[in-house]
């Protein structure tokens, strides 16, 4: 029997954050000091980087171009490209052994160089093996695709420093905050939490480090365990599925995969009812590039058992209860569109399951997708139910996106390729939390339809 945290949620969000954090003890100095020191060491070693890179690669020096040597004498390109790898991989090596959340790998890094002349290779990228070695990923790790962020962050370096402060402190009084001051770490949430933070900040927030501390050495025992065969096959064939232009998974068979491939292999066993959903995948993978895969792990099995209870539950009953409780709030907020997906008979499985099931990971821009799991894991279930009920009205709640979608076709195109303007986290956020659900009207009408299945069934069984 896991030991389940306490998790208290409180709905009532201060109206301002007037009052600075006054904590300035003497570990709060060390850890501010400790930030300054690991940013320097960061840019001397980017520094070193580009100072290699231009003397090795590109063939620069103090006075200018060297001398190109004979074609002869010098070293296939294969063999020089690799060396130049090992060197840079090296260097990265040395960004990886920063202390902190930086460690977590919450920092994107360049991708490794390997032969250009490897044609033979396994490993070709989702992007093309063609590509240069040198392709360029965004700052969350990302080579390309829909959720390839092309915009910068827009918080300045003087706020995010900060609130990095802030939430160095909060952390180290997490248990004085979750039962005093809630309110603040909601707020706070709210705002976005910091990137170097992130990590840590969700295992907090999920209970996740208290599940680790009341349950040492459980992940490792359940990864030495064999498991269901036909479980770890239909795990082994997701595997490529998940987030194949981020990085970290890109290469088949790689660190990144074989990481998930335990998370998920070692819930599959700790849940032997539930087993393995395909939904798991994203959800695990998302968890895996703030943490390490221990962490990883107990945060989806919070998020499995506190957060989306028997979603994942042979049959999705809990899941299909929710779809028709979305249905009833978006009939309050947004008539006009329910009237519309109605009359098309569109049932909300048809375009709810993404986002649920998956909380958005694989729907929305990166930079939103943080910020919603944020608040996710801060303020739980409702945050999704806001975050549907805010794409539903401004995706199709206007007059003129109706006409444009006279058939269910032209619908679910456009809540599958959502407009861009409302999903950025500028947009989606404030809306999301002007939405006024609680836990309470969730559950009241979980109740409700709960009765209408019941009635629904006895009714087709004759009853």
């Amino acid at each position: 029997m896991l030991c389940s945290p306490v998790c208290q949620v409180i709905d009532v969000v201060e109206s301002s954050d007037k009052m600075v954090n006054d904590v300035a003890d003497e570990e709060l100095e060390d850890a501010i000091t400790g930030l300054d020191a690991v940013e320097r060491r960061i840019k001397r070693i980017q520094n070193d980087l580009s100072a290699r890179f231009s003397r090795e690669v590109i063939g620069l020096d103090g006075e200018g171009l060297q001398d190109v040597p004979e074609v002869k004498s010098s070293p296939s390109g294969s063999e020089k490209n690799g060396e130049i790898g090992r060197r840079l991989s090296q260097t990265e090596d040395e960004l990886s052994e920063l202390p902190g959340s930086f460690s977590s790998g919450t920092v994107p890094r360049r991708k490794k160089l390997g032969s250009l002349n490897d044609d033979d290779s396994d490993d070709a990228t989702s992007v093309g093996s063609g590509e240069s070695t040198f392709s360029r990923t965004d700052r969350y790790g990302f080579l390309g695709g829909s959720q390839y962020a092309l915009w910068d962050d827009p918080i300045s370096a003087a706020v995010s420093r900060r609130r990095e402060r802030k939430w160095v402190s909060m952390l180290k009084r997490w248990d004085y905050y979750r039962k005093n001051k809630f309110s603040k770490v909601i707020l706070r949430c709210r705002k976005g939490v910091p990137t170097s933070i992130r990590g840590k900040a969700w295992q907090h927030l999920c209970g996740a480090h208290e599940l680790i501390e009341k349950n040492p050495g459980v992940f490792e025992d359940l990864l030495k365990q064999p498991g269901d065969q036909r479980v770890l096959d239909e795990i082994t064939r997701d595997l490529h599925r998940q987030f194949p232009l981020h990085e970290m998974f890109e290469d088949k068979n790689g660190p990144g995969q074989q990481e998930l491939f335990k998370i998920l292999k070692a819930y599959s066993i700790l849940k032997p009812y539930e087993g393995y959903c395909q939904s798991q995948g994203p959800i695990a993978s998302v968890l895996l590039m703030q943490m390490p895969s221990e962490a990883a792990f107990w945060c989806l099995v919070a998020i499995c058992e506190f957060y989306v209870p028997g979603y994942y539950a042979p049959g999705l009953e809990q899941f299909h209860v929710d779809c028709n409780v979305l249905m009833a709030f978006l009939k309050k907020t947004a008539p006009v569109v329910h009237k519309h997906l109605e009359k098309q008979r569109i049932e909300p499985i048809l375009f709810v399951t993404e986002w649920f099931m998956c909380a958005y990971c694989r729907s929305l821009p990166w930079p939103s997708v943080l910020r919603v799991w944020d608040m996710f894991l801060c303020e739980r279930i409702k945050v999704l139910f806001r975050v549907a009920l805010v794409l539903l009205k401004f995706s199709l709640g206007r007059g003129k996106n109706l006409k444009l979608c006279p058939t269910m076709y032209e619908t679910l195109q456009v809540l599958k390729q959502l407009p861009d303007e409302i999903t950025k986290p500028e947009f989606l956020i404030p809306h999301a939390e002007k939405i006024n659900i609680s836990v309470f009207d969730i559950e009241k009408e979980r109740r409700k339809q709960r009765e209408k299945r019941l009635k629904g069934n006895s009714r087709s069984n004759g009853n």
